[in-house]
């Protein structure tokens, strides 16, 4: 029982604490004079005469930061324009040693007259390879139009029994075996082509990207 009255009691004294504290800090009773409403002046800060300097040390960081990626591995040659200064589009920041790299670019040149060639001599071959398979073609009809017109030649033969069947027969199989090596002659040649097409496209396609890469290199470095 004696535990329970305790216990009430000190649930009381809590209560009055925070009640008493809660009217005290709302009345600003608590709140020291010097800060209370209207014992201080608030004003915007804005630009004016400096009054009195003293020394500081600090870090200054900057809002913004570029980073500067060089078109090639090269030496910082010098610097123009420090951390900090103020640049306008088109100034020049720092200079470049840019003796290994035209001397690269030379090479990339070399290279690309390499390209070049290899890509006209290319397209020589092909032109020539084209006229082979051409001839070769041409000369596998012939073979079939002469067969023919000899087999014409032996039927009209075979009726007057100036010829005998096995030969006229004998030369059917050699037409059939003409036509065979021409069809199959076309086949190849056609696949042929086609490879040739395809050299004359990767020779290109290199060309055309050493040229780029050529141009891109030196237009940066020889200004």
């Amino acid at each position: 029982m004696g535990t329970n009255k305790n216990l009430y009691i000190a649930v009381v004294v809590v209560i009055l604490i925070i009640t008493i504290g809660t009217v005290l800090y709302f009345s600003g009773a608590l709140v020291p004079g010097a800060i209370k409403s209207g014992n201080f002046e608030t004003v915007t800060v804005d630009r004016g005469d400096v009054i009195s300097t003293t020394q500081a040390a600090g870090i200054i960081e900057s809002e913004n930061e570029v980073i500067l990626l060089s078109p090639a591995t090269s030496i910082i040659k010098s610097i123009l324009k420090e951390p900090g200064n103020h640049v306008q589009a088109g100034d020049v920041i720092l200079q470049l040693q840019t003796e290994p790299v035209l001397d690269d670019i030379d090479k990339l040149k070399d290279q690309l007259e390499m390209k070049r060639n290899n890509l006209e001599k290319n397209q020589l071959n092909a032109q020539s390879t084209k006229l082979d398979l051409d001839y070769n073609e041409e000369v596998k009809r012939l073979k079939v139009v002469s067969l023919k017109a000899q087999l014409s030649d032996q039927e009209q033969l075979l009726e007057v029994g100036g010829i005998s069947p096995a030969r006229v027969e004998e030369t059917k199989q050699e037409i059939t075996l003409a036509e065979k090596d021409l069809a199959m002659l076309i086949s190849k040649n056609s696949i042929r082509l086609k490879q040739l097409n395809a050299e004359d496209r990767g020779f290109t396609y290199k060309y055309a990207w050493m040229k780029k890469h050529w141009k891109k290199s030196n237009c940066c470095f020889r200004k």
